[in-house]
């Protein structure tokens, strides 16, 4: 149950920094296309499209990676809950064998 705890904060540690990277890609994203009025020459606009593009597949990325950290953790959670469940009934169990021998 430990050990379990354990890698749902590592994993649960990993999320948040995706979350701080993806909010990084958005902002960059959202200056990126916000320039894009201001640009007076082709060069620069295919710059700045290219500079867009790579931040939304960048987005699209680590999307993907949440979604896969959130079933993570889904799975894991539901994996503790049994365990802890198992731990309670293994430890009432325990309890009554004590009194039983006392």
């Amino acid at each position: 149950v430990d050990s379990l705890a354990e890698t749902i904060a590592t994993c649960q540690e990993a999320r948040q920094e995706l979350l701080g990277k993806l909010e990084h890609e958005r902002a960059l994203a959202t200056r990126a296309e916000s320039r894009l009025p201001q640009i007076k020459t082709q060069r620069e606009y295919l710059a700045v499209l290219k500079e867009v593009d790579s931040a939304k597949k960048q987005i699209k990325d680590l999307s993907d990676q949440i979604a896969t950290k959130d079933r993570d953790l889904e799975a894991l959670n539901a994996d503790k809950a049994e365990k802890d469940t198992e731990l309670a009934a293994l430890s009432e169990q325990t309890a009554a064998r004590r009194t039983e021998l006392s």
